[in-house]
């Protein structure tokens, strides 16, 4: 019996009397793992969790196997495909995925609050992830018009204690109720350790302290610069920036939470975690204008950048350079050059690429083919970087690896590469110590003694400054064994100033100024132990500690104030989507001010002050907040000065693109007090009321040079959002 009729009996049976009965056990395909009566009971489980009908007829699976585990991937359709539900589980019918959608629904904006929705994501919940239901916590909700859902994150809950490896995110139609979407990430049957006789937050602070040391080190940002309201990247302008902040050695340390045992790792190979300890410690991110008609001249800085060309190298003399420079390694078959010029925060460098464009002979084994690039400063011909290939462990066969003579040593190359450095940039290498020195470029390997044979060495050197390392500053390179020439270099460097360290505030104060930021928590944690089975194939297994761990992002402390800095140097703001306000309960605009918030869109508070007249630069912020909506240069909202009505109205319109059809003369007075209506203003007022977008009605007083409040900002804003959601 085929198999899609075999199913299509067995669901039958099952949906029309609440049981079923299978046919005698047969394996879908030979080797696959699969089994007819076990797949059947899967789809019936997830098919009652999801509440799947007889109306989506179409059907279609995947299935695969990770270790001894089996996992589903199911998807069904209506016949005309215009619904669909997809989800994956386990063989266990335990859902980890879950999708949905219906091709004739519309984006909308909602009429309830995602609090409101929450007791119909927390039903679903217990439906699809039964286990996880009665131990999870809700640590956010977002809203997403755009498949109008509000969606729920839920963390693991256990004695009062977060397992944020394991969760539940859900989303619920706040239109229909219906479930959306879900990730189930969580595990089973596993123990899970008591929360008694804890050492507590400060001895697991102090024990950390004994292994996380805070370095002081210099760090390359950018600055920001604001341009119309929006933030300018690196290559808008902005220009870089270097800050003094302690940074932890180690950023992730662990204390079990009852021994004070320190943990640096969560997985294990072979060696690994003591289960058997654990178990004794209640285990558990120009449009090309080329019409004839357009006469294009050249502007004043187009010129300036022009001339600037008078005083760089050639791109003949660039690549001169590069060719008949004696301690860099270059191929005798580099044949084919090319250069481009570029130009760097104001500065003009020559690309430059040479290539051996001899066509590989395969037949007789003679494919390598040699290659070099640089990058050379146009002002002064300085080399910025280089970079050769080398003939590696695959280029040679035996006879040539074996005869090969490696004629210098380490020492050698570090002072040939030194000699280089301190030629090309004597001012930067004076600043730099060595960090590190490795072989590279292997050419031939040993089966007896098992190692490696390479063909040159790796030198790295840290910029300093007054004793205080700059990682992200240095010059690094590599020298070959076998010609004693360079096939490496680079020099990275800002010039960029960098701050005087005298007053930074020392490590103890940065080490307790980093373990008081968020992230450093009593958590269970999940450990995964990877041991090979008696075939030598690893097997994974996971088990739970109870502990206090550092989980602090970003991990830059300022050396000057202690605060908390962001990777461009800048105090770290965490972003708030998330608002909440006790003073508007009972107001008029209250629903507005809520759906908003629950949408992830305010101000900053616990108060919203829904009475007060709105500012300019407060509406344009309220603004911006919705994401999709820019700034008229008409009105203008800079300054604290009061918003009126009718300015209010025309910033609106304009912000939905209808300023045109605001203009047309077409427009009477609609309200009691339209003569008071400054002139230009007639059309936008008019339609502004017209499109629901003020809370005043026809025939009633405008009222247009009235301050307009923070409550009526709110409902003229979702307004003009459901007017563009909903259209």
């Amino acid at each position: 019996m085929k198999f899609k009729k075999l199913l299509a009996l067995v669901l039958t049976a099952a949906l029309g009397i609440g049981c079923f009965a299978v046919p005698e056990k047969a394996a879908l395909a030979a080797g696959s793992g699969l089994d007819q009566d076990e797949m059947s009971k899967v789809i019936l489980i997830v098919k009652n969790k999801l509440e799947i009908g007889d109306e989506y007829t179409e059907f279609n699976y995947d299935f695969w196997e990770d270790g001894s585990e089996a996992y589903y991937s199911f998807n069904w359709n209506t016949e005309d495909y215009s619904k669909y539900i997809g989800a994956s589980c386990d063989g266990e019918g335990r859902l980890t995925n879950v999708y949905s959608g219906n091709n004739e629904s519309k984006r909308s904006l909602p009429d309830k609050t995602a609090d409101e929705m929450l007791p119909e994501a927390m039903e679903w919940l217990a439906k699809i992830a039964p286990e996880a239901s009665g131990h999870v916590e809700k640590t956010r909700s977002n809203c997403s018009y755009y498949n109008s859902s509000y969606s729920y994150t839920f963390v693991r809950l256990e004695n009062g204690i977060q397992m944020p490896d394991n969760y539940v995110q859900l989303s619920v139609s706040y239109k229909t109720g219906e479930l959306v979407s879900a990730n189930v990430n969580w595990l089973y049957d596993v123990k899970i350790p008591n929360a008694k006789n804890l050492i507590g937050k400060d001895a697991a602070k102090e024990k950390i302290g004994t292994q996380v040391k805070m370095e002081l080190q210099y760090m390359l940002g950018w600055e920001t610069e604001e341009n119309g309201g929006y933030y300018t990247g690196r290559y808008s302008g902005m220009k870089e920036k270097v800050f003094l902040a302690y940074i932890p050695s180690d950023t992730y340390v662990a204390v079990n939470a009852k021994t004070g045992k320190i943990y640096q790792e969560r997985t294990y190979w072979d060696r690994g975690y003591d289960k058997e300890t654990a178990m004794e410690e209640d285990t558990a991110d120009a449009k090309a204008a080329n019409g004839a008609s357009f006469n294009a001249t050249l502007t004043e800085a187009e010129i300036a950048k022009i001339e600037d060309l008078d005083n760089i190298i050639t791109r003949d003399e660039a690549i001169a350079l590069i060719r008949n420079n004696d301690a860099l390694l270059i191929d005798e078959n580099l044949n084919t050059f090319t250069a481009n010029l570029t130009n760097d925060n104001d500065k003009y460098y020559w690309s430059v690429s040479l290539r051996d464009a001899r066509p590989a002979d395969y037949e007789n084994g003679d494919s390598y083919r040699a290659y070099a690039y640089a990058k050379v400063a146009a002002e002064d011909g300085r080399i910025v970087s280089f970079s050769a290939s080398v003939k590696g462990l695959y280029d040679y066969d035996e006879d040539e690896a074996d005869n090969i003579k490696l004629k210098y040593k380490k020492k050698d190359c570090k002072k040939i590469f030194e000699a280089f450095a301190k030629a090309t940039d004597p001012d930067k290498f004076a600043g730099v110590k060595l960090a590190s020195s490795n072989p590279t470029e292997a050419i031939r390997y040993d089966y007896v003694s098992n190692k490696y044979t390479y063909a040159g060495y790796s030198f790295n050197y840290t910029r300093y400054y007054k004793d205080i390392p700059f990682y992200a500053n240095g010059i690094n390179g590599s020298v070959d064994r076998i010609t004693g020439k360079i096939f490496n270099y680079y020099s990275n460097w800002t010039d960029a100033e960098l701050p005087n360290p005298k007053k930074v505030i020392g490590e103890e104060k940065a080490f307790d100024a980093y373990m008081s930021y968020d992230g450093f928590n009593l958590v269970y944690e999940i450990v995964t132990d990877n041991d090979k089975d008696e075939q030598g194939i690893y097997r994974r297994s996971n088990s739970v500690r109870l502990v206090y761990s550092t989980n602090i992002f970003p991990n830059y402390v300022d050396a000057f104030s202690g605060k908390q800095l962001n990777y461009s140097g800048q105090e770290y703001v965490p972003v708030n989507n998330s608002y909440s306000y006790d003073d508007i309960a009972g107001t008029k605009y209250e629903r507005e001010i809520t759906l908003l918030a629950g949408m992830g869109m305010g101000v900053a508070g616990s108060k919203f002050r829904p009475d007060d007249v709105i500012t300019k630069s407060e509406f344009a912020e309220l603004a911006k907040l919705l994401g999709r909506y820019g700034v008229s240069e008409e009105t203008g909202l800079e300054g604290d000065t009061k918003l009126d009505r009718q300015n209010a109205a025309k910033e609106i319109v304009t912000m939905l693109g209808l300023k045109k059809i605001a203009e047309l003369d077409i427009y009477k007075g609609t309200y009691q007090d339209s003569d008071k209506i400054s002139e230009g203003y007639e059309g936008y007022v008019a339609l502004a009321g017209a499109l629901g977008l003020i809370d005043v009605k026809t025939g009633e007083t405008f009222k247009p040079a009235e301050g307009l409040t923070r409550g009526e900002a709110a409902f003229m804003l979702f307004a003009a959002m459901k007017l563009q959601i909903e259209e």
